[in-house]
């Protein structure tokens, strides 16, 4: 599975398809709305990243604070 994340990779989809047309000799296709995917094919999905998220809590778990 490919997952596209943060700023151009979750909201370009033109981007999304370049890479994943480039990616057809490894079976990558691009996830359909309907979920249905042929056997044998690496998918490829866009998700939210919630980068900020990811950050506030490594920071917490270095702060001498916790």
């Amino acid at each position: 599975m490919i997952v596209f994340t943060g700023g151009i990779g979750e909201h370009d989809a033109p981007v999304q398809e370049m890479i994943c047309a480039d990616l057809a000799w490894a079976s990558v296709t691009l996830a359909t709305s309907d979920g249905l995917t042929p056997k044998g094919v690496c998918i490829a999905l866009a998700r939210p990243s919630r980068e900020e998220a990811v950050i506030v809590r490594h920071m917490r778990a270095i702060s001498p604070e916790g």
